[in-house]
């Protein structure tokens, strides 16, 4: 009796499609983002364009804080001076991705044949033994999580003006196709409820492991462990 009370005390894990990477493949950058606040299911009949971009613009404030302490971004935000051209890279790609009046700054860009390995550490008030089952279907909210780390593919959701400090918009992903792997744990909360707080909000601790080879496109996965 005491183990099967104890056992529903333990943290959940899944993980989806990891297989072997090529042997060219190098890992490129590696962070972690965290986001707190509601995640709700999304569905075909209640996508959920508003709440997506509410995650999109805490997660954007992280990202582009990596842009800004990376070498190699850093310079890119800068003026890069290729053939002349006087704008940064980051001005040139919010334009190639734009989605009405917002200019949206994927850090995984397919053109690059980047892609991505997510461990998320999801944490949530409720009873032992019903973390995934409360508060929605996990695959949905990982659904909504999933759309906002990329670009949008529409302008729905989206203000009709740029935000003071959201322009451009710096995001994970330029489509959710190149999270190649991930793995997934479920755990309480037990801190206490801040004020503010809402009983269903979520912490999420997301480790990002970017990845890049010649033969990224034939990538479906990872092997082993993603700490």
């Amino acid at each position: 009796m005491l183990e099967s009370l104890f056992a529903k005390e333990l943290p959940v894990s899944r993980l989806y499609d990891f297989q072997s990477l090529p042997d060219d493949t190098e890992i490129v950058m590696e962070f972690r983002l965290v986001y707190r606040g509601p995640l709700k299911s999304s569905t075909a009949s209640n996508p959920r364009p508003q709440e997506k971009h509410q995650i999109r613009k805490q997660l954007h404030t992280q990202i582009r804080q990596f842009w800004r302490e990376h070498p190699h971004l850093k310079m890119l935000m800068q003026t890069s001076g290729e053939f002349g051209n006087p704008e940064s890279a980051v001005t040139r790609w919010s334009k190639d991705f734009s989605r009405g009046a917002h200019g949206f700054v994927p850090l995984v860009r397919q053109q690059e044949d980047s892609f991505c390995a997510l461990n998320i550490l999801f944490l949530r008030r409720g009873t032992p033994g019903k973390i995934v089952d409360q508060g929605g279907d996990l695959d949905n909210r990982l659904k909504t999580l999933f759309d906002a780390l990329k670009v949008p593919d529409t302008a729905r959701g989206l203000p009709e003006n740029p935000e003071p400090d959201f322009d451009p918009i710096f995001c994970l992903l330029q489509d959710d196709s190149q999270i190649t792997s991930l793995a997934v744990t479920t755990d309480r909360i037990l801190a206490p409820q801040n004020e503010g707080e809402r009983e269903e909000d979520v912490v999420l601790v997301i480790h990002v492991h970017v990845y890049r080879g010649t033969n990224a496109a034939q990538v479906t996965g990872l092997s082993g462990n993603v700490n």
